[in-house]
């Protein structure tokens, strides 16, 4: 299931993390972290509840084999494919390069200024 979370993450972004960015640099910095194992990193782009998240992420990572570990250490290119804003909500559809077949969907929301990342427990239980 880590795994899955990791390649088909979905998130929900808002404005805040990237102080003065738009949906897609937060996006891209935020995915490029996760695929990275870096949640601390992560997190400057996240909401309260997508730390949360996160923190069982990291959490989680303690049981992956070192070849996984490993893997993360690559850089991966995020490539987004489109981009909608609609008042303080955005929807960002981007692919990786480590999985270039598989389009994710990023929906994010505009608050205090920032946009950040706003994973709910649903996306979760969304991922296979």
């Amino acid at each position: 299931m880590f795994l899955g979370v990791i390649g088909t993450l979905s998130v929900v972004a808002m404005y805040g993390g990237g102080k003065g960015e738009d949906p897609k640099a937060v996006t891209i910095k935020f995915v490029q972290a996760v695929k990275k194992l870096d949640f601390e990193k992560a997190k400057e782009y996240g909401t309260p509840e997508t730390d949360e998240i996160l923190d069982l992420l990291s959490a989680m990572q303690l049981m992956l084999p070192d070849s996984v570990k490993v893997e993360s250490k690559k850089y991966v290119e995020v490539t987004v494919l489109k981009e909608s804003i609609d008042g303080d909500k955005a929807e960002v559809i981007y692919k990786t390069s480590d999985d270039p077949n598989n389009e994710t969907n990023a929906k994010l929301v505009y608050q205090e200024k920032q946009w950040l990342v706003a994973m709910s427990k649903d996306d979760m239980s969304e991922v296979e």
